[in-house]
């Protein structure tokens, strides 16, 4: 396809790029991505199929986990001195689940515009076809990796109780699940694989059944797990299991972390919930 050509001004341009199928790209994405003077990306090798797909040619630097302080001072310095930069992560909307904080973070800091062309992301299109509740819900991402830092994860999660949506490895799925039964109980689930892409894979169902199903197939490929709320949870009304949770809380959490997290689901107000941790703390 013909891609016009439009000038940009100098600024740190977010650009989404697909999830898996690859004509999902905005016509905006691929003029930002062809007038850039660079493409900020992960992995050059994955940025370079999209770019080659549609022969755009612009030059590329790496940005990702294992970027230090001075290659976030460059882009910025290039930037200031006139140049045009684009963020793409390997897939989806920069920042999700993505090392680009820090360099927006740093774009602000030195007054340098910072603009994005929406697209792709795997969270919300997976709770779209979820077939579970979307008016509220929280995005956690990736879990720990190890079981006893994810159990807790799970435990907070639980407390705030809206629709949750995860990010997982195919090869940790089945143990995630089986966590995530065992913290939250009998919930209905969704394991959205492989989403866009030939293969795509939707299953939604009690958690007991998605487990079984995935016993007996193993998965493959990109993974997003989305979690319906306990429509039958209890509010806290007691102080004692008040304190017993906040004690959870409070050992991997700061005071405010811990007092919101459990605001969600406690018939106390936030004020009387904040004066309770403090007390506890002070035992």
């Amino acid at each position: 396809m013909q891609i016009k050509d439009i000038d940009l001004e100098p600024a740190l341009y977010l650009v989404a790029t697909p999830i898996g199928n690859i004509s999902d790209i905005t016509i905006r994405a691929l003029q930002t991505l062809k007038a850039a003077d660079y493409i900020a990306c992960e992995d050059s090798r994955i940025t370079n199929k999209l770019l080659s797909h549609y022969d755009i040619k612009t030059s590329m630097l790496i940005y990702n986990d294992h970027s230090k302080e001075y290659e976030r001072n460059k882009i910025i310095d290039k930037i200031i001195h006139g140049k045009s930069i684009v963020l793409v992560s390997d897939a989806g909307t920069p920042l999700i689940s993505d090392p680009g904080y820090k360099l927006v973070k740093l774009a602000m800091q030195n007054d340098v515009k910072v603009t994005i062309c929406p697209g792709p992301n795997s969270a919300v299109s997976a709770l779209a076809v979820s077939g579970l509740p979307t008016n509220n819900f929280v995005f956690e991402g990736f879990l720990s990796h190890k079981q006893n830092s994810r159990i807790k994860q799970l435990q907070e999660l639980k407390l705030i109780n809206k629709t949750t949506i995860l990010f997982e490895s195919a090869s940790r799925l089945v143990d995630t699940l089986h966590d995530i039964n065992t913290v939250m109980g009998k919930r209905h689930i969704s394991v959205i694989r492989e989403l866009t892409k030939i293969y795509e894979e939707i299953k939604t169902d009690q958690i007991n059944a998605v487990i079984e199903y995935y016993n007996a197939h193993t998965p493959r490929g990109e993974v997003v797990i989305v979690i319906a709320a306990d429509d039958n949870a209890n509010l806290i009304t007691e102080l004692s299991d008040l304190d017993k949770q906040l004690k959870i809380l409070l050992k991997e959490n700061s005071l405010k972390d811990a007092v919101e997290i459990i605001s969600h689901n406690a018939s106390f107000i936030k004020k009387d919930i904040y004066k309770r941790a403090i007390s506890l703390i002070k035992k």
